[in-house]
């Protein structure tokens, strides 16, 4: 029987074979399926970076807003302030003459893949050591903090001795 449209045809077609069903096979659906593993195979790690990524960006913007918050501190009560971190360890304070202080600035720990890391010479890893002191006048002894992700990520923060100021810089390896 000759078609004259693709209706036609169709209708003949199950006509012909009505055990045959529209839809799609085992073989098509399986090859889908691996074409979509296989993108996702590809695509899933880039995204696991960029939220690595993201964590140490933030990570970083939580150390300098502490650092320029002992700062305030400084010029605010009239006391000389000391920002300390742990060589090679993940832990940061603020000290008020001797005492740590508490309620002001909130300690930075770091994400358990990031470690701080000093110009300062320690007696070895967790040690804590002054990274700066902040004066009440707002000037500050100059230093530089280190934070990595042992992966070649770094932020350096340099605290300027003039003005106390906290610059961030980016270095990527």
């Amino acid at each position: 029987m000759p078609c004259n449209s693709s209706l036609q045809y169709n209708r003949t077609l199950h006509e012909c074979c009505p055990h045959r069903r529209a839809g799609f096979s085992l073989l098509e659906l399986l090859v889908v399926l691996a074409v979509l593993l296989t993108m996702a195979t590809l695509i899933l790690p880039q995204l696991g970076g960029r939220r690595h990524g993201l964590l140490f960006d933030q990570t970083a913007e939580d150390v300098r807003t502490q650092l320029n918050r002992a700062r305030l501190l400084a010029i605010d009560s009239g006391v000389v302030v000391t920002f300390e971190c742990q060589e090679q360890g993940r832990g940061a304070r603020v000290r008020q003459g001797s005492q740590q202080v508490a309620g002001v600035t909130d300690p930075v720990e770091l994400p358990e893949h990031l470690y701080y890391q000093t110009d300062t010479a320690g007696a070895g890893k967790g040690d804590w050591l002054r990274v700066t002191r902040f004066q009440p006048d707002g000037t500050a002894e100059a230093a530089r903090l280190r934070i990595s992700d042992g992966q070649g990520r770094e932020r350096v923060f340099l605290v300027d001795r003039a003005t106390g100021a906290v610059r961030q810089l980016i270095v990527e390896n």
